[in-house]
């Protein structure tokens, strides 16, 4: 067996020493980048604000565009207004710009508004990394107003060729079909809740007013049936009633009535300049703008014209973009002050006001996602 013996090696002093140092400087470094390591909460929440990221659409959150980094980009934050990412879309073709963007919970995916490097604007549907799933409309100008059928997986929306028109597409983007084609007017398509007609404004009698019309471009029918504008009608989600604004009274006021027109009814009943209806998801309230008391304020009324409350007051402001949560407990809108935007979040008997965004930058357009 052979024996291994280790030598017992003898440094100069002043080698020691360098040989100490090194070691001392070695410690120190590792110690420092432990402590860097190992940062403030606040500090580390400040770092998280406005990170760029895709948006986690399986955990509810809010939607919405601001100019804060000196251009228009879409941001997602937590409910609470914590959080907030702005969204990069990274599979969102070269050149293309966002115009507007919506998201239906029905295809878990967003309709978009895109433009090319020419300005030319073509509605899509894209997921949530920006990666367009189909093309819906073809060298046809729109307005980005629309509205969808779950049903028959089709879109009814304005597009622009004789006037503005109704035009019906595909989810896949087949099928196209102007269903008017004619000079008039037309907006604001809603689809009945089975499907088979669609609800629109049209001046085809002269002056903006409510009209039916099947998929197929047949039947066209007066639904207002008065010499009086109407417009911005919607059904309520368990498609029992429709609200609109209305002139039969003389003023701009709310009604309901029912998808066979009949029924009319006022549920807001003032003199004052009412507008923008609102349903909630639960079908139990109606969310709108009106003039009354000298300011342009948010109110809520339930669906028979009771309970009506104040949301909003503000003199020097206005709402916009109004829209309920998914439990129909509070109301989300933007408020505008002197161009600076923010926005705010209400619960339904107008407590608990939150500025959920608190930005000097123009917020607005917040949209719910609730999963």
């Amino acid at each position: 067996m052979h024996k291994i013996f280790l030598r017992k090696v003898h440094f100069h002093p002043s080698i020691r020493w360098m040989i100490v140092l090194i070691s001392l400087i070695l410690m120190l470094t590792i110690l420092v980048a432990c402590q860097t390591q190992t940062t403030n909460p606040s500090s580390q929440q400040n770092a998280n604000a406005d990170q760029t990221s895709s948006p986690n659409l399986q955990s509810p959150g809010i939607l919405f565009w601001s100019d804060r980094s000196g251009e228009i980009a879409w941001y997602f934050m937590k409910p609470d207004g914590s959080n907030p990412q702005k969204l990069t879309f990274p599979q969102l073709p070269t050149g293309y710009k966002i115009k507007s963007l919506k998201y239906l919970e029905q295809l878990k995916a967003f309709v978009v508004n895109l433009a090319d490097a020419q300005d030319a604007t073509e509605l899509y549907i894209m997921d949530a990394q920006g990666k367009i799933i189909s093309q819906l409309t073809h060298n046809t100008l729109n307005v980005g107003e629309f509205d969808y059928d779950p049903i028959h997986r089709r879109f009814a929306y304005v597009c622009i060729q004789f006037d503005t028109d109704i035009c019906l597409v595909n989810a896949d983007g087949s099928g196209f079909q102007n269903l008017n084609k004619s000079n008039t007017k037309e907006s604001e398509p809603h689809w009945f809740p089975d499907g088979n007609k669609i609800l629109f404004t049209s001046d085809i009698g002269g002056v903006p007013s409510l009209f039916t019309i099947k998929p197929d471009g047949t039947d066209l029918a007066d639904f207002s049936k008065t010499t009086h504008i109407e417009s911005g009608a919607s059904f309520s989600p368990d498609g029992s009633l429709i609200v609109m604004q209305s002139q039969r009274d003389g003023m701009w006021n709310i009604f309901t009535i029912k998808p066979d027109g009949s029924s009319p009814t006022n549920i807001a009943r003032d003199p004052s300049p009412e507008y923008g209806p609102v349903w909630s998801p639960d079908s139990q309230y109606v969310v709108f703008r009106s003039l009354r008391e000298n300011a342009d304020d948010l109110y809520i009324v339930k669906r028979d014209g009771t309970g009506l409350k104040r949301l909003t007051n503000s003199p020097s402001g206005a709402e916009s973009a109004y829209s309920f949560s998914a439990d129909s407990q509070y109301v989300l809108f933007t408020q505008d002050n002197n161009g600076q935007g923010d926005v705010y979040m209400v619960k339904i008997d107008g407590t608990g006001l939150t500025d959920l965004t608190s930005n000097p930058a123009m917020d607005s357009g917040g949209q719910w996602i609730s999963k």
